[in-house]
């Protein structure tokens, strides 16, 4: 298994792992088989979602399978949630902090990132790791309810890809160290 982050809209404000440059990154690669763990079908051509995937798509050079979640929902449960304890002052508290360090990460990363190496090295990984561990802390149901079930319905998605093990298998960058993780651990 080889794992390639997508980071979404990211893409556009990344110019060393801007679209072009991703899809050239993992048509680079032999394998022929890509397993989309970021993003579900209609997200990709239905919904506008993971444009870089679509970008993939056109170049034709990769079988893609989609195994991701349905993000449209995902991302409408997320707000469901936010909305729910907008009235909630330590809420909205814990919701700012999580906003400014969100800010300082992709600031950060906006300079650090100048390969695609870089953005799917372990630093990345370090980095959305110990955020995942403050989202989870600050805002357990988040985890509970969308980010956990997410995470389990995406692995067990590509697990029953026949030839799994031998694709190159196309993750949230967010979400790529726990994936891996998980798909290594069987």
């Amino acid at each position: 298994m080889r794992f390639i982050a997508t980071i979404g809209k990211h893409h556009k404000d990344i110019g060393k792992y801007s679209e072009e440059v991703f899809v050239d990154y993992v048509n680079s690669f032999p394998e022929l088989n890509a397993i989309v763990a970021s993003y579900s079908r209609d997200d990709v051509f239905k919904h506008g979602l993971g444009t870089e995937i679509l970008a993939l798509s056109k170049s034709g050079k990769k079988n893609l399978t989609f195994c991701g979640p349905d993000m449209t929902a995902m991302n409408k449960s997320y707000e469901d949630i936010l909305q729910q304890r907008k009235e909630d002052p330590d809420f909205v508290t814990r919701k700012n902090i999580l906003e400014m360090m969100d800010t300082t990460i992709w600031a950060y990363l906006s300079a650090y990132w100048t390969s695609p190496e870089k953005v799917n090295s372990d630093v990345s990984d370090s980095i959305f790791s110990a955020r995942r561990l403050m989202i989870s802390s600050f805002v357990p149901e988040v985890d509970d309810k969308i980010w956990a079930p997410s995470i389990k319905h995406i692995t067990e998605n590509i697990k029953k890809q026949k030839d799994y093990r031998n694709s190159i298998i196309l993750v949230d960058v967010q979400n790529k160290f726990y994936i891996e993780k998980k798909l290594e651990e069987h």
